[in-house]
C-alpha cells in the first residue's frame, strides 16, 4: 500500500523545504502536537503507544535519519519496491515517485513511543558527530549551506552536560540508542 500525501510547506506533518542558495530539497517531520495524522493514521490517545518501522527510498546523494539508526540497504529493497510499485501501477499513475539511481534505508522497529515522537528527515544533510564513552552517539544535522554556521561544539557540550545531569538525578541512563 502506498500512501501519497502532498508535502506541506507550513512546518506541520511532512514538510518540504528547498534551500534557495543551493536548490537542494530537504524533508523533515514535525508531528508534535497533533500533526502526525497528516502523514499516517493514528490513535490520538496518550495511553496508546506503538512501534514504528520505516523503509525509505531516496536519491543516491541523500541521507535519511529517524529515531533508530538506519541500515543502508544494498539496493535489493529499492529493486523490490520498484517491482511492487510497477506491478500495482503506482509509477504509471504517479511517475514522480520513480527515483533513478535510488538507494534505500531501513530502520529497525522503534521502542514503544507516542505517535508525535516519531520523526524522520531526508535530504542532502551534512552532520557533525560526537562519540563519548558512556553516552549514545550524537549527531547534529543541518542543510549543507548552514554547516559552517552550526556551533556544534557548544551544542554537544550542552547536550552532554544535560544527559549526565539527568543520568545522576534520575539514576537512569538516556533510554535511546542514539541522539540526533
Amino acid at each position: 500500500m502506498f500512501i501519497l500525501n502532498k508535502y506541506r510547506r507550513d512546518g506541520c506533518g511532512l514538510h518540504s523545504f528547498t534551500d534557495g542558495k543551493d536548490g537542494q530539497q530537504y524533508l523533515y517531520t514535525q508531528f508534535e502536537a497533533d500533526f502526525c495524522h497528516y502523514v499516517f493514521p493514528v490513535f490520538e490517545q496518550p495511553s496508546l503507544k506503538g512501534t514504528f518501522t520505516l523503509r525509505a527510498q531516496v536519491p543516491e546523494d541523500w541521507i535519511v535519519v529517524s529515531n533508530e539508526a538506519a541500515d543502508e540497504d544494498d539496493g535489493q529493497v529499492s529493486q523490490l519496491a520498484a517491482s511492487v510499485a510497477e506491478a500495482v501501477g503506482v509509477f504509471a499513475d504517479h511517475p514522480e515517485l520513480a527515483i533513478a539511481g535510488a538507494k534505500s534505508f531501513t530502520f529497525p522497529e522503534s521502542f514503544k513511543i507516542s505517535t508525535y515522537l516519531y520523526a524522520f528527515a531526508a535530504g542532502n544533510y551534512g552532520f557533525y558527530e560526537r562519540k563519548t564513552e558512556g553516552l549514545p552517539t550524537m549527531r547534529i544535522y543541518a542543510r549543507q549551506t548552514l554547516m559552517a554556521d552550526v556551533n556544534h561544539t557548544l551544542m554537544f557540550d550542552v547536550t552532554e552536560s544535560g544527559m549526565l545531569f539527568y543520568n545522576d538525578f534520575f539514576q537512569t541512563k538516556y533510554p535511546f540508542r542514539k541522539y540526533d
